[in-house]
């Protein structure tokens, strides 16, 4: 289960739409990860969007077309990775 922000601006909806996120991009996981290992998903209702090479390409993309609280991103890897800042804002 992935961390659950704690940050009293994030809204129940927007965590709500992290972990909905998070349990699609599971699933999807072992199949991407033959071609797209190191690149980043962007994530929107459970349902992958596209895929991009860096996450800063996939953040615009998501904050223009979704708005700050309806989209998250997923980076292909095996093993977790901390974003620092990034893992708790991009929601």
């Amino acid at each position: 289960m992935p961390e659950t922000n704690t940050d009293t601006h994030t809204s129940p909806d927007a965590t709500a739409e992290v972990q909905k996120n998070f349990a699609a991009f599971q699933k999807l996981l072992p199949e991407k990860m033959k071609l797209h290992a190191g690149k980043f998903a962007l994530m929107s209702d459970g349902a992958l969007i596209d895929i991009y090479d860096t996450w800063q390409d996939a953040y615009r993309t998501g904050h223009r077309f979704f708005g700050a609280d309806r989209f998250s991103i997923q980076q292909f890897e095996t093993r977790p990775a901390d974003l620092g800042f990034w893992s708790h804002a991009i929601i």
